[in-house]
């Protein structure tokens, strides 16, 4: 297992976390006055976030326009993750 692979890797699990972290923080700001309230339970809440999160990744995933873009090979990464692989793992970890 080469350096490139454990950076990927840690890069991941940053990433992932990151992205927990802000989903939830959006589900605090968009259920906090009902749970506030009691119209529903914390249980409640996460189960009704989850079900929207997925069912819009799912559903409008496809209408986003990058990952048509990637289809259809607008955005080529082959020249520079084979000359400076380096490069590409800074830039992943500085975007994080």
């Amino acid at each position: 297992m080469g350096i490139d692979l454990i950076v990927l890797g840690i890069a991941t699990l940053i990433g992932l976390y990151m992205a927990a972290n802000i989903g939830a923080n959006d589900l605090a700001n968009a259920m906090g006055t009902s749970i506030g309230s009691g119209a529903i339970t914390l249980k409640e809440a996460v189960l009704i976030s989850v079900l929207a999160n997925t069912l819009g990744a799912v559903l409008a995933g496809k209408m986003i326009f990058v990952s048509e873009d990637f289809e259809q090979g607008y955005h080529d990464f082959t020249n520079f993750i084979s000359q400076i692989p380096q490069d590409m793992y800074y830039s992943i970890i500085l975007i994080l």
